[in-house]
């Protein structure tokens, strides 16, 4: 009697135990499943619980950009400690929400040496950034990433000061997804070397300070991006020559500073697509000559100052006389200060 009632027990578990959602253990046609089939669909239910995991717990390279976005409490000691002052909470506490509300954000002497990807994760609407005044040696590409919000394409940053600072180079892409970009201020650095690409991308740059670098070379197209550009300093460098073309995309500047450089000769047509230049300083060079009507296509030049080069008299006597015809606000080519 109890072998009758353990074996009724396990034909019951049997009959239950082994059915899947919805059926029991048999197929379509009835039939008993083997041990070969139930091992397969346990391996497809396997799979397909793996796949959930996976969906709601990434692994590296998954990662959604709610997923990226760094705490504020990972970041460098700088960030970390203005962003608790500013918003009045703890890192921790801090969220990606909060930092929506930060528009201005200025690190001026703080004795920053580096910055990190991520310190600027979720910042989407900074528009104004200063570290002026630091000893920051270089720019990781991709620092500006966290500045565009979750579908855009570029950030609303308008304004980004790194002047008087110890950064060495400009790497091709390094402000890529600044386009709202209107001002560029690294004035005073030790930059010697500008990668072709570097501004690539900043079409909406207004105002560009590379003066006190130690810039020697531009690469040819540099600036070809820059079509809204109106201002350009590139004094107080090292540069000898200028590539041809070298502002033939620049049609809305109308200043350009390149004097205190070692340019003793300018190629021919070199201002020809400046139409809009009003203010040309070529002062303290070693210009010993210029081709023949370099300045005739400045129609609306009002100030040009060419002191201090190494002009002999009768190249002066030349150029101005052809200055003169532009009928220009002020002109200074002998050995005297500007205005």
């Amino acid at each position: 009697m109890k072998i009758v009632s353990l074996l009724m027990i396990l034909f019951l578990f049997l009959g239950t135990g082994c059915k899947e959602e919805g059926g029991d253990d048999t197929d379509n046609e009835g039939k008993l499943f083997t041990e070969e089939d139930l091992n397969r669909k346990y391996k497809e239910g396997y799979d397909k619980g793996l796949k959930e995991t996976t969906k709601n717990n990434p692994t590296e390279g998954d990662f959604t950009e709610e997923e990226t976005f760094v705490s504020v409490c990972d970041r460098s000691e700088y960030m970390k400690e203005f962003l608790q002052v500013e918003l009045n909470k703890l890192c921790d506490l801090i969220t990606k929400e909060d930092l929506t509300g930060v528009t201005y954000i200025d690190l001026s002497q703080q004795g920053i040496s580096s910055v990190e990807t991520g310190d600027f994760s979720g910042l989407i609407s900074l528009e104004v950034l200063r570290l002026d005044q630091n000893q920051i040696i270089s720019l990781p590409v991709g620092i500006f990433d966290g500045l565009v919000e979750e579908g855009a394409v570029y950030s609303v940053l308008k304004s980004f000061s790194l002047s008087q600072n110890e950064l060495t180079e400009l790497p091709s892409g390094i402000f890529d997804g600044l386009s709202s970009l209107e001002s560029l201020d690294l004035y005073n650095n030790q930059i010697s070397t500008i990668e072709a690409g570097a501004f690539d991308g900043l079409s909406s740059l207004e105002h560009l300070y590379l003066y006190g670098n130690q810039i020697s070379t531009l690469p040819e197209g540099i600036f070809d991006e820059l079509s809204n550009l109106e201002s350009l300093w590139l004094n107080e460098n090292q540069i000898s020559t200028l590539p041809e073309g070298i502002f033939d995309e620049l049609s809305s500047l109308t200043t350009l500073y390149l004097s205190y450089n070692q340019i003793s000769t300018l190629p021919e047509g070199i201002f020809d697509e400046l139409s809009n230049l009003e203010k040309l300083f070529l002062y303290e060079n070693q210009i010993s000559t210029l081709p023949d009507g370099i300045f005739d296509g400045l129609s609306i030049l009002e100030y040009l100052y060419l002191q201090h080069n190494k002009l002999p008299a009768a190249e002066v006597t030349r150029i101005t006389n052809e200055v003169d015809a532009l009928g220009l606000y002020s002109f200074a080519i002998h050995n005297q200060s500007p205005d």
